[in-house]
């Protein structure tokens, strides 16, 4: 069984995707766009042309949006989605190895940490926006 959508709620969707795709193409030097929503968050992984795949600064951007919305009392639900065609293809290998160090970082757990960086971007969705 279906639900049908009337025609008005299609056209609010439509109308918010396309002012989704609007903010992605409007800021194309931030790897994560948040547009927050009725308390309902939107985070768009914003690196299209290379399939929104995992560099240092997208790791790094994840991470951050990820923390911060932990902390969002306004914010009940989370969407994680990437701009163009693609959720993310993974990790840009050739991006990371420009410096071997990237390597390290990615894998290092410091202090008392369960996960590294590299687990990071999908460890820190676990627990959600707060209740």
């Amino acid at each position: 069984m279906s639900a049908r959508l009337s025609p008005t709620t299609q056209r609010q969707i439509a109308q918010r995707q396309n002012t989704r795709r609007a903010n992605a193409t409007l800021q194309p030097h931030k790897r994560v766009l948040i547009d927050i929503e009725d308390g309902i968050a939107t985070v768009t992984l914003n690196r299209p042309s290379k399939y929104n795949s995992l560099d240092m600064p997208m790791f790094d951007a994840i991470t951050k949006a990820a923390k911060a919305l932990k902390k969002d009392r306004s914010v009940r639900a989370i969407i994680l989605r990437g701009a163009g065609d693609t959720f993310c293809s993974g990790l840009d290998i050739k991006g990371v190895s420009r410096n071997p160090l990237n390597f390290l970082k990615l894998l290092f757990k410091p202090g008392c940490k369960i996960s590294n960086l590299a687990q990071d971007v999908g460890y820190l969705w676990r627990d959600g926006p707060p209740r």
